[in-house]
């Protein structure tokens, strides 16, 4: 699994606030050397049962980490990111009066017949270790980097691991067989090219992770790759790093569970939700909102291996996201993944859901729920909206703008007349959910209505209809529309109950195609960029874009950029020159098509600087304070 370039706002390399990771293998402590004129075969443990991992070189010394006695009778010493070496074959020298007893690598480790490859670097090899995790690099040839860097990786990752194991119950990966030297993790920086900023690679299907109290069936250990230069992607590459590194690491967490599950959407969707809690303030999780916020009617999981919507998979964190609001963060170690490596593809999804006592199609309705209300992780750096497939004006029949819903998909239909209705959908096997929102409690009221139900919207300052499509699929099975026709009638009674009450303190109206929208939001860095997109506009249409400050230091660059177009540039741009402010543009659209609003600060922002844009189309937008 690989986190793939995408391009981001263009600063220096800056070192990470946060855990320090606790450095082994100080200079001097106790080091060995070969005891004659050959070299010392380094095995993956304590014993010529394990397969040898290294060579110590007639002349060269490794730090002693640790001891063991092996099954052999001879005592090993366990050497910084070297293997382990036979006390008989080598000689001892600095302080080496105590030396700990260390544990052996895993059993599984003595049936390994060779170990699996590593990155090669282009140069000396260099070493940063730490009690689980070694950190390769070098400073010549094709794959240098610095030691700044290779420390800051060193950072990131102990946080990683600080949040993701020790804090959110996930277990620790497989100890290896001596690959990278030793037992640990390991993360090597060396050139990717183009292809990727990271790489997660599993190596060996070892059965159950001794680091977990379940047992497993096909948990396999692997290593972690990251590119040596971050800075031709972005003017930030410390934040880019950490993103890297917060989900790549999470996918070598997922291989513990089972590698090589076919549903592997969910593995990227976690990945991404992860990144939101290790550095929320460097996270990209925000970029993969809009496919799954366009395409809420498509089935879980669907778009995995596309280049039109490969994205969409990751943006399905919002979804896990609110399956951890409901049931905390122990739920995605404790039920989804472990279901995941009890059961195969989209069956361990469901019976996920069946432990927790609900269904699939119900923790879904709760994301594209929490996605509309903008209550998810960070919904405020977020100017993304639930894409409309309907408008209800009044008692009548309507159809989805789009292709209907797919399996466990959802269309988003949007009440514009709130009266009493009564609503009727033309297959059984869909499901309507109605949201009413009360704009000054901040509270949305959610109704199950089933297939035909009535509920009086005029209470309501908002509200919308959710219809879902109950059909269940497997991960090798075509994801499949299901059109509907929606029936709107006037009611006057027997209304149906609320089921529940979700926050709606930050919801603000999603953009239709036509009028005119606010929304408000939270900076807190110089490089973050929100956008929204602009669907099916028509040639002639104008649109104007308003950006500017409500409280804190920010003056924002505003922009219209085409979707799906090979232009690298904005069709229409606006920075005031720094001198205010606010932006604003206008632009006459050519081409009918999907568009997309960006807005980004060009100044440094005090924390927490609140921005607000208002976008109509057809209409004029009044600019605050004129």
């Amino acid at each position: 699994m690989g986190r793939r370039i995408v391009p981001v706002m263009l600063c220096a390399l800056m070192m990470v606030a946060g855990l320090e990771p606790r450095l082994l293998a100080q200079p001097g402590v106790c080091q060995s050397t070969p005891g004659g004129s050959v070299n010392v075969n380094m095995r993956a443990g304590p014993g010529t049962n394990y397969p040898r991992a290294d060579t110590l070189a007639v002349g060269t010394q490794a730090d002693v980490t640790g001891q063991r006695d092996g099954s052999d009778g001879f005592l090993w010493y366990r050497t910084f990111s070297g293997g382990w070496v036979r006390s008989d074959v080598v000689r001892l020298s600095g302080d080496c009066a105590v030396i700990e007893s260390v544990n052996p690598p895993p059993d599984y480790c003595t049936t390994r017949e060779e170990l699996s490859e590593r990155p090669q670097l282009s140069g000396t090899e260099q070493r940063i270790g730490t009690e689980r995790f070694v950190v390769h690099y070098t400073l010549e040839g094709a794959d240098a980097t610095s030691l700044n860097t290779a420390q800051l990786a060193a950072e990131i990752l102990e946080q990683s691991l600080s949040i993701q194991v020790d804090e959110l119950g996930w277990p620790m990966t497989p100890p290896d067989c001596g690959e990278g030297g030793d037992e640990r993790f390991d993360l090597y920086i060396h050139d990717l090219g183009d292809s990727a900023l990271g790489y997660a690679v599993p190596n060996h299907i070892i059965g159950d992770n001794p680091n977990s109290p379940e047992v497993e069936q096909y948990a396999a250990y692997g290593h972690l790759e990251i590119t040596a230069d971050f800075s031709p992607y972005t003017s930030n590459p410390a934040d880019l790093m950490k993103a890297t590194i917060a989900h790549e690491v999470h996918h070598n967490i997922q291989f513990t569970y089972d590698v090589n599950d076919a549903f592997d959407g969910l593995d990227e969707a976690g990945a991404v939700w992860m990144e939101t809690q290790v550095y929320p303030e460097a996270q990209d999780a925000m970029q993969y909102l809009p496919d799954y916020f366009t395409y809420p009617d498509m089935c879980l999981g669907y778009g995995m291996g596309t280049e039109e919507l490969g994205r969409r998979s990751y943006g399905e964190w919002v979804i896990l996201d609110a399956l951890v609001q409901d049931y905390g963060a122990a739920v995605l170690p404790g039920v989804v993944w472990r279901w995941r490596a009890d059961a195969e593809n989209m069956d361990s999804f469901y019976r996920a859901m069946d432990q927790l006592g609900t269904n699939a199609a119900t923790v879904i309705e709760r994301g594209v729920t929490a996605a509309l209300l903008r209550d998810f992780t960070l919904a405020l750096e977020a100017m993304d909206k639930v894409y409309i497939d309907a408008v209800v004006i009044g008692p009548g029949t309507y159809r989805p703008f789009r292709d209907g819903v797919q399996e466990l998909g959802i269309d988003v239909v949007l009440l514009d007349a709130l009266q009493p209705y009564q609503f009727t959908v033309d297959n059984s096997r869909l499901y309507m959910t109605l949201i009413g929102i009360d704009r000054a409690a901040g509270t949305a009221t959610i109704y199950q209505l089933s297939n035909s139900a009535a509920v009086d919207t005029s209470v309501y300052d908002a509200a919308y209809l959710l219809i879902q499509n109950l059909q269940t699929h497997s991960d090798d099975e075509d994801c499949t529309y299901l059109d509907w026709t929606l029936t709107v009638t006037p009611a006057a009674g027997n209304f149906t109950s609320p089921e529940r009450i979700d926050d709606a303190s930050q919801f603000e109206p999603a953009m239709q195609l036509r009028g005119v929208e606010r929304y408000t939001g939270i900076m807190d860095d110089y490089y973050d960029v929100v956008s929204y997109r602009l669907h099916d506009l028509k040639a002639g249409d104008v649109v104007q874009v308003y950006a500017g400050v409500i409280t804190g230091d920010l003056d924002p660059v505003v922009g219209l950029v085409a979707i799906n177009s090979t232009a690298t540039e904005a069709l229409a741009r606006d920075d005031d020159g720094g001198g205010g402010l606010n932006s604003f543009l206008t632009y006459t659209i050519e081409t009918p098509g999907d568009y997309q609003v960006f807005m980004t600060p060009i100044v440094n922002l005090t924390a927490d600087a609140e921005y607000e844009v208002i976008i109509g189309i057809n209409e004029p937008v009044q600019i605050p304070g004129r």
